[in-house]
């Protein structure tokens, strides 16, 4: 909702399918603006005229003889109406508009996008450090300069922008990528991650420890980081390459006959919130009992000035869908096309392999389908196992 609808009050019509043309023709020559517009399922519709141009339009279809149905309104002049004689209501009303035309020129939200190990509080954080927090004024935010402090002094951001829109400052970093360098430095031996017959190797650094039809078991070691000489001594190393083996792979999938589904009762009951420059008012009371399964649905609804800045100032309106869990009952080929339809995503699951047999069976019992996937591929089995190494005790 356009804040102006609701400083000015507007109206919701109904209008009959056979009437819509005339109704976009008269907003149309008399520059009505509407919102709001909803087609009804018997083909009428329905629009929001502000209150001033909703008299307008009124006085225009009644010399024409067209009827129009008014369907709900809203607004500070019908409140007014309505509390007409509770004169604080009206002027808390007036010193909020007021106050939020004042706090247009402050920062009201900041967003951080980008980060994956750093949290958004440790970088909201670093830019309190340097004047970037909710209620500051933000024409007195350099940007540029407060980038480039954060670039020098921090070695956790690559990379970072800050821009101010609106009142949200809007921050995107870009994380460095620690322990690349470390890590190179750590002795590691390349073992086997699963048992399998060795078809091929890839050594890129290490003393290679299988060869071409030996079997290994998980946790053998494949490349070793050790050299042993007899002229220099030990000599440690970071193992690196891929050793391909063929392995067997059984995946086993079990799909019950007897299953819960969801089933929804059609009962749907509401709660609605006003969220204002971070605060949160229930203006809705909780009639209900929370006992029972519900699905819940937020729905946020922004607010805009006129000019169409972004204020922090939304209405939350969440529904909780009703539903219980009923039994019901699958046949063996709704089963089965379940049984192959998992089988397809472990498979895709495994990565890159190539499969050179695959078999399956199924079984069937009086609760469930079983079914058995035996597959043999080959496949990379290395992984890394990083060791440490007291040198001074190799002096």
């Amino acid at each position: 909702m356009r804040i102006v609808y609701f400083l000015l009050g507007y109206v919701d019509v109904f209008i009959c399918q056979g009437d819509v043309a005339f109704i976009l023709n008269l907003c149309m020559y008399y520059t009505v603006p509407y919102s709001k517009f909803r087609i009804c399922e018997d083909g009428g519709v329905i629009m929001r005229f502000k209150r001033c141009d909703y008299k307008k339009i009124v006085a225009e279809c009644e010399k024409q003889g067209v009827e129009i149905c008014r369907c709900g309104d809203g607004g500070i002049p019908y409140i007014a109406e309505k509390y007409k004689c509770r004169f604080g209501i009206m002027l808390g009303v007036l010193c909020s508009v007021l106050m939020v035309m004042y706090f247009n020129s402050f920062l009201w939200d900041v967003r951080i996008v980008g980060n994956n190990s750093i949290t958004a509080s440790e970088i909201k954080s670093t830019l309190d450090g340097y004047g970037v927090r909710v209620g500051v004024n933000k024409n007195k935010i350099d940007t540029h300069d407060i980038e480039n402090k954060i670039l020098i002094e921090s070695d956790k951001i690559s990379w970072i922008s800050i821009n101010i829109q609106g009142n949200i400052a809007n921050v995107e970093i870009r994380e460095n990528i620690k322990g690349r360098d470390d890590n190179k430095t750590k002795f590691a031996n390349i073992v086997a991650k699963k048992s399998g017959v060795i078809e091929y190797t890839e050594i890129y650094n290490g003393n290679v420890a299988v060869r071409a039809g030996q079997y290994v078991n998980e946790g053998d070691l494949l490349i070793g980081g050790i050299y042993d000489s007899k002229r220099v001594g030990f000599r440690f190393t970071r193992a690196s390459g891929r050793v391909y083996a063929r392995t067997v792979e059984e995946i086993v999938i079990k799909i019950p006959l007897e299953y819960e589904e969801k089933e929804y009762s059609g009962v749907v009951k509401y709660e609605k919130n006003l969220n204002f420059f971070g605060f949160s008012l229930k203006i809705s009371k909780k009639v209900w009992n929370s006992e029972g399964f519900y699905d819940t649905i937020n729905r946020v609804e922004e607010y805009d000035l006129l000019s169409g800045i972004h204020i922090p100032v939304y209405s939350q309106k969440t529904s909780y869908h009703e539903y219980k869990y009923v039994k019901r009952q699958r046949n063996y080929d709704e089963a089965e096309r379940l049984a192959y339809f998992e089988l397809s995503r472990k498979i895709s699951e495994l990565g890159e392999i190539e499969l050179i047999k695959k078999s399956i069976s199924t079984t069937a019992t009086d609760s469930e389908l079983i079914l058995v996937c035996t597959l043999t591929c080959i496949e990379d089995i290395s992984t890394v196992a990083e060791f440490d190494v007291d040198l001074s005790l190799c002096d």
